[in-house]
């Protein structure tokens, strides 16, 4: 299996890996693929194109979203409620999309907790390794388990989310689109997942949790997002994407109207910023696209930037 190299606050965090981690893998079936790409497709209201789908750049997220479950399960005491997570900012780094009956790896593990007034703030890292024993990419997510009291501070909490490249130095192009999630999208995108948190499923437990209805999935936003960045800046091509972030600053109700606004320059990347009627709900998210005909070689070394809120 390959490594990655660490990075700055690692060593910390190393010392708590045998308490904090978690390992598992999963056979990558065409029809887990088919079907998530197809919701997606239909959610943005988009052509599927013939012959075998292609996974979504998400569909890491979708791998680690059972093993993400584990290690929380890991950090909830056995007696009391299971503290309710919180999606503060995702980062996610390809090296190429999955394919089709692949065995893949997953390694996670939490690189540092933070004490705070709403509960323990947690960084976490994810490292999802192919059939042939190369990364296949690497996710960096930020989480907040509200009401947890454990565990106690460790590691060095990274930084904020923050674009993946310098800006080109052509002129600045923006480009709004709206939208709505639907509860059926919403419904969809938690039984693809195995998303088990009732604020997005049940009307009731979400008013119950202080919402005005049920609450989108920060990355269900986020994968419908790359879905027509693949379609509006890279040709059509999954595989072009490379790198994806965001960091969301306040929920998303389904069937709220939202404001998408891409960004472009002569650079590789996409920045994104969604807007609700009360205000910002995702800011400092960007896409990064590789050449046409291209592929990433990131190291994955240069990504110090964590993810953070």
């Amino acid at each position: 299996m390959s490594t990655v190299a660490a990075r700055p606050g690692e060593a910390a965090a190393g010392r708590h890996a045998d308490r904090y981690a978690t390992t598992d893998m999963r056979v990558v079936t065409a029809a887990e693929i088919s079907d998530f790409r197809g919701l997606l497709r239909t959610a943005i209201e988009a052509r599927t194109a013939a012959g075998t789908p292609k996974a979504s750049p998400v569909h890491p997220f979708l791998l680690s979203s059972n093993t993400y479950e584990q290690l929380v399960g890991q950090l909830t005491p056995a007696e009391g409620p299971r503290p309710t997570a919180v999606h503060l900012g995702q980062q996610l780094w390809l090296r190429g999309l999955v394919k089709p009956g692949e065995r893949v790896a997953i390694d996670l593990e939490v690189l540092a907790a933070r004490r705070e007034s709403r509960g323990v703030r947690l960084a976490i890292r994810c490292v999802l390794v192919g059939g042939d024993g190369a990364t296949l990419s690497e996710l960096r997510t930020a989480v907040l388990l509200v009401g947890a009291t454990e565990p106690a501070n460790f590691g060095v909490m990274p930084v904020a989310v923050a674009r993946d490249a310098e800006p080109g130095p052509g002129p600045v192009e923006s480009t709004a689109v709206t939208c709505v999630i639907t509860r059926e999208t919403v419904d969809r995108f938690a039984a693809t997942t195995g998303e088990r948190n009732p604020v997005h499923s049940d009307d009731e437990a979400a008013v119950a949790a202080g919402f005005p209805g049920r609450v989108v999935q920060g990355m269900c936003l986020v994968a419908l997002i790359v879905e027509d960045v693949i379609d509006r800046f890279a040709g059509g091509f999954a595989e072009r994407i490379s790198g994806v972030g965001a960091r969301f600053t306040a929920p998303v109700f389904a069937e709220e109207a939202l404001e998408i606004v891409y960004s472009t320059d002569s650079g590789p990347v996409v920045g994104f910023a969604c807007r609700s009627a009360r205000g910002a709900v995702v800011k400092a998210g960007w896409v990064r696209i590789t050449a046409e005909g291209g592929e990433s070689n990131d190291n994955f070394d240069h990504h110090d930037s964590g993810t953070a809120a």
